[in-house]
């Protein structure tokens, strides 16, 4: 099979109209175009970046996020059964970051963490103004829990240990399938012991009856806790560069993964990533959160987060760029009651950021779905956008933002109106389907 860009002139256009002979007969390719991305987005960064279409709403992306990774510098592993008086190769790893790991790290030097489960001491904001690759090994997995806790039979169906500061605690038997349930809150001792998939807590007392009356542990219950830092957070030095591969979370307080440009010129690149279950006290904090930088989420999945799936701030005076390939964000602001809280979205950008998404799958927010902002310009393609529960509309152009979608879908959608602009916002659409819309709707 042969996929020639077509925008380069006669004789690729002729040979991008592949033939090949099935069953004796002759069948033509459909052509494979080059997106010319509107002409609103000025950034180099995300225009360097080649969008490609069959024009039959299918939409690829060639772009190799990997070969960005930090080049050269030192490799360190860690394990969740290693020792940080190790020396920090693949036999003999550390077991986490603390001050005499972290003076052993340069910037530009890869950190590998081999498959378990990571408690919320591996990893601290202390440990965050360096360059580095960071990367997941196998099945890896960080957790707010500080895991091992000592559980005690309280009575026949009720298990006891005890934690203070706990804001949810989920079944993760079906991690594997994405699906973490919050086990229920109950107001008594006695109201856990007749409810399966239910706890209680009383000051550090800790009381959970899970499902066919078993045992709690690190396989199959998480503890969140409602204390500490983001999960991993970074403010690298000036033309920093963070790559994150393979790095999963089960549960984190106030963040998942926030990078800010600390007054630099900042990229931080997230692929093959899964974020579930942020917790924020304050609903301030996000899944993703880009503060000023450049960066790039491929095949990033968010799920059940107290704030936004994906967020873009401007920051020392920095616009933030971001691109989306492949992204999936679905849940977020739950738990939360009062309209005043109902500003929760699956991606949004503020402040005259540029967001390009490509292929992503947006669902059910406690605020719009996908929302644009203060004069930020965006552009859609291929994307699923449909189900917020706390708004009347999906998707939102406000403050003088401007947003693109080409070959979106949002019917069906449990919102009042799919498309929505403040005065001075505008959404241009192309091959869209939806059922309602009201504003500035133009169609290309």
């Amino acid at each position: 099979i042969l996929v020639v860009d077509s925008t380069q002139g006669v004789e690729a256009q002729t040979l991008a109209n592949v033939y090949l002979a099935l069953d004796g007969n002759l069948e033509i390719l459909p052509v494979i175009n080059k997106v010319d991305l509107p002409n609103d987005i000025t950034s180099t960064f995300i225009k360097d970046v080649n969008v490609f279409t069959n024009n039959e709403g299918f939409y690829t992306v060639n772009y190799d996020i990997e070969s960005l990774k930090n080049a050269g510098g030192n490799t360190w592993y860690f394990s969740p059964n290693g020792n940080n008086s190790n020396d920090g190769d693949r036999e003999h790893p550390f077991k986490g970051m603390n001050a005499t790991v972290w003076a052993q790290i340069s910037n530009g030097d890869t950190l590998i963490f081999l498959e378990g489960r990571y408690p919320k001491s591996t990893w601290s904001s202390t440990y965050n103004e360096k360059t580095l690759n960071v990367i997941g090994e196998g099945d890896v997995w960080f957790s707010t829990s500080d895991l091992n806790y000592v559980w005690d039979q309280y009575s026949a169906n009720v298990w006891h240990t005890t934690r203070s500061a706990i804001n949810a605690i989920y079944d993760i038997t079906r991690l594997d399938e994405g699906i973490t349930p919050a086990l229920t809150l109950v107001d008594s001792i006695a109201s856990v012991a007749t409810t399966p998939n239910s706890y209680y807590t009383s000051g550090s007392d800790v009381y959970v009856h899970m499902y066919d009356n078993v045992k709690p542990d690190n396989t199959n219950i998480e503890l969140s806790l409602g204390i500490g830092s983001p999960w991993l957070g970074f403010s690298p030095s000036a033309n920093g560069k963070i790559y994150i591969e393979n790095m999963n979370c089960i549960s984190a307080a106030r963040a998942g993964i926030l990078v800010n440009n600390n007054n630099h010129a900042v990229s931080v690149l997230v692929r093959n990533c899964k974020i579930y279950n942020v917790y924020s006290d304050n609903y301030t904090q996000d899944a993703f959160s880009n503060q000023g930088c450049n960066s790039i989420c491929e095949n990033v999945e968010v799920i059940n987060c107290r704030k936004d799936g994906f967020n873009y701030h401007s920051a020392n005076n920095i616009n933030a760029n971001g691109i989306e390939i492949n992204c999936h964000a679905n849940n977020l602001g739950y738990g939360q009651t009062g309209s005043e809280y109902a500003s929760n979205n699956g991606t949004t950008a503020h402040n005259g950021c540029q967001v390009l998404r490509v292929n992503g799958v947006y669902t059910y927010a406690n605020g719009g779905v996908v929302v644009d902002t203060d004069n930020v310009v965006s552009a859609s393609y291929g994307c699923v956008i449909a189900d917020s529960y706390g708004r009347s509309y999906d998707v939102y152009s406000g403050g003088s933002a401007v947003m693109y979608l080409y070959d979106c879908y949002f019917k069906s959608s449990r919102a009042n109106t799919n498309l929505l602009t403040s005065a001075n916002g505008y959404i241009y659409q192309k091959d869209c389907e939806y059922d309602t819309s009201s504003g500035n709707i133009v169609d290309l």
